[in-house]
């Protein structure tokens, strides 16, 4: 390659606390790039690639890529993302924790992995690993970050600027608890980065309610709803007030996963009205074959919940555990709520780091708040 030729290096990243895409040439020396907003920087990469390489702005809605980043004027930080990425398997996980460590919220910091891609001109759009980390300070404002990434030689943290400066980050303290799980021992996360935690699937509506009701609806059957990917990793419950404003039904899952043909993958249950009652799920397979409770199915809230902790799984409606058992989902943060022709609504979700089934929602564990999107239409 020409040391002289230049190619644009854009980040277009899905924010996970699970792990980070890999190149097929496999990890090569990662340094620390900054990340200017709005600005173009040009940086020196190794002797790999000998050549000059421009970190352009952040796009939003860039329509041909996976997704994209930005922080805008009022300090918040835009992100979206293209449905159909799911979790990442246990053996990526593994490498990004090698290379980066895992993925924490502090009191005065945060680290995420990225799933991104390097546009590199003659060699096209190739994944890479990059990994975000923050700093802030105790009011929550973001002071310093930094985005690291395979090959790139120069490293050193960029002072926020007033495009930046405010942002409200997660305040929640974190430790350690295994290789693929984070407990929170104390706060409450309210906002988190991406902004829009809750990604549509195709043909699904999200939408926020100035009174804190998140509202989902789709017009097919499959696979329609929402992804979430918070900050917790393995052992988790997640708890939801739902109610069923039109059509067929909806469902929670946990461990959750969408893949490149937009099917989603986890353990849940569903608040089914075709069946009149509650089914029993390991997506996709037991969509319409799972275990059946017959249950009064109609348009008031009601509190699900899906637990998960080691190889085993337990549903409840109201109180009231419907469904237990084993399930051989890996670990994975992901939360879906599936809706199929059908309009629900959703408030107070949470997840909340267990290491029982059975807890009961007013136990001492601190709850991790979801953030929902204000709007999106897909």
């Amino acid at each position: 390659m020409n040391r002289s030729a230049a190619a644009s290096l854009s980040l277009y990243c899905l924010f996970t606390a699970q792990g980070a895409c890999f190149s097929s040439e496999g990890p090569k020396d990662f340094h620390t790039l900054i990340v200017e907003p709005g600005t173009s920087q040009s940086v020196e990469f190794g002797d790999r690639l000998s050549k000059n390489y421009t970190l352009k702005p952040f796009v939003v809605n860039q329509a041909d890529e996976s997704g994209s980043l930005r922080v805008e004027k009022d300090g918040r930080v835009s992100f979206q993302i293209r449905p159909g990425f799911g979790a990442l398997d246990e053996f990526d996980r593994a490498k990004a924790e090698k290379l980066f460590g895992p993925p924490q919220i502090g009191p005065t910091f945060c680290t995420y992995h990225l799933w991104g891609y390097d546009h590199r001109g003659v060699n096209g759009a190739e994944p890479n690993i990059f990994h975000l980390d923050c700093k802030f300070d105790h009011d929550g404002k973001l002071q310093q970050y930094r985005i690291r990434g395979i090959g790139i030689q120069k490293a050193q943290w960029a002072r926020a600027t007033p495009q930046t400066a405010g942002n409200r980050l997660t305040r929640t303290h974190s430790n350690r608890t295994g290789r693929d799980c984070l407990k929170y021992k104390s706060g409450t996360v309210s906002q988190s980065i991406p902004a829009s935690l809750w990604q549509p699937l195709p043909g699904t509506s999200v939408s926020m309610s100035s009174s804190g009701i998140m509202t989902v609806s789709a017009r097919e059957t499959f696979w329609s709803g929402a992804i979430a990917y918070p900050p917790a990793a393995c052992n988790y419950r997640f708890d939801a007030d739902a109610r069923l404003s039109r059509g067929s039904g909806y469902g929670l899952a946990v461990r959750a996963s969408v893949t490149d043909a937009n099917t989603p993958h986890g353990q849940g249950i569903q608040y089914d009205g075709g069946m009149r009652g509650l089914r029993d799920v390991l997506l996709p397979a037991q969509s319409e074959s799972g275990t059946v409770k017959a249950a009064t199915i109609d348009s008031d809230w009601h509190h699900i919940s899906v637990a998960v902790v080691g190889e085993r799984y337990e549903s409840s409606v109201d109180g009231q555990v419907v469904f237990s058992g084993p399930t051989d989902t890996k670990c994975g943060n992901g939360l879906l709520i599936r809706v199929w022709r059908s309009t629900a609504d959703f408030r107070n979700m949470s997840v909340t780091p267990i290491t029982s089934l059975s807890t009961p929602r007013s136990a001492t564990s601190t709850q991790l708040t979801l953030p929902v999107v204000q709007s999106m239409d897909y």
